[in-house]
Parts: C-alpha cells; sequence; structure tokens
C-alpha cells in the first residue's frame, strides 16, 4: 500500500508532539505519525525523578501552538482540572514531578487523535527505512513494522 503525505513525524515524545501542533498551525495536511505506542515517548521511564525544568516552562510548551490551545479549550470541563491547569496552579518558577509533564503530553496526544484523526494518520510502529527520493518532487518513502 502506498499512501502520500506532506510530512512524516516520527516520535510521539515532546520533541514529535510539538513538531505535530506546529505542522497542523501551519495547514500542512496530511501526516503521518509514527510510534510504537503513542505514550509521551520515554518520560515514562522517569515519571519518578523531580524535574529541574521551570513549571512555567511546561505551560509555555503545552500552549505554544494554535492547535494546542484549541485542543485545551475543547478539554475543559466544569469541576474537573486538566493537567496544563494542574501544573498551572504551581510554583511557576520551581521544579515540579515529571509525571505531571508525562500527564501533560499524554492529554495533548489523546487531543491531537480525537481533534485531528482526519488531517493526522496515526501509525503505530517503529520505522525501519526511510528514504527522500531525487524524482516524484522529493517525496518520502518510509517502512513501518507494526
Amino acid at each position: 500500500m502506498s499512501v502520500n503525505f506532506q510530512a512524516v513525524v516520527i516520535g510521539a515524545g515532546p520533541a514529535g508532539v510539538c513538531v505535530i501542533g506546529e505542522l497542523l498551525d501551519l495547514g500542512v495536511r496530511p501526516i503521518a505519525w509514527v510510534d510504537p505506542l503513542f505514550e509521551a515517548g520515554r518520560l515514562p521511564r522517569y515519571v519518578a525523578v523531580p524535574s529541574n525544568t521551570h513549571t512555567s516552562l511546561f505551560g509555555r510548551y503545552a500552549t505554544s501552538t494554535a492547535t494546542f490551545r484549541a485542543i485545551w479549550e475543547k478539554q475543559r470541563q466544569p469541576g474537573k482540572q486538566t493537567s496544563l491547569e494542574v501544573l498551572e496552579d504551581l510554583q511557576q518558577d520551581a521544579g515540579c514531578p515529571l509525571h505531571l509533564a508525562v500527564d501533560l503530553l499524554r492529554d495533548l496526544t489523546e487531543g491531537l487523535k480525537r481533534y485531528h484523526q482526519d488531517e493526522v494518520s496515526f501509525i503505530a510502529g517503529t520505522v525501519t527505512y526511510i528514504s527522500q527520493g531525487v524524482g516524484d518532487a522529493g517525496l518520502w518513502k518510509v517502512s513501518v513494522k507494526n
């Protein structure tokens, strides 16, 4: 099977999630997003580790694109805090438990799946081969193992 995409993003960690948000803001569609689990990359391995990153930076990351801000607006529910609101309630110039950043990434990923499924193809697997062709307008060829 051959499918053409405007972009391919490999990985669903902090960088991959951010790239998806930026590409959607730029109007790039369709996008292939490849990751084995879509579970915040490697960050869940370190949930017990305190973060040295100021909490405010996690909040700035989570609202850095119009796509992300729209996700948070859609996820707000009366009487229930989003993971972003939990972070916003903390001391902003200090670190926070890393599991809160993992929750933030998971919520953004779920929001991308829920609200952008027509624009982003979520492909569970591992990239085994990638190359950019000279012909075919420089299209990328990507092989994925499920």
